[in-house]
């Protein structure tokens, strides 16, 4: 399982323990280009809409971007 939001790490970790190893997680922000820094959007109020884009809406309006790197 891979998510770009490091909010969601608990929630994986206890996918993880469901399925007694058998799956993984990783926290990465993936894209084309391995190694990039981008501006990553991340709200942790809300469970939808983090992205390297700003949604346009009341929900990521005072949202700062946070400065993350890329993996492929």
């Amino acid at each position: 399982m891979i998510e770009a939001s490091p909010f969601h790490e608990t929630k994986l970790e206890s996918v993880k323990l469901q399925f007694n190893g058998a799956v993984d997680s990783k926290i990465a922000l993936l894209s084309k280009s391995d190694g990039k820094s981008v501006q990553f959007y991340d709200n942790p109020v809300t469970n939808t809409g983090n992205s390297m884009f700003q949604e346009n809406s009341q929900h990521f309006a005072s949202v700062e971007p946070q400065t993350r790197t890329t993996s492929k």
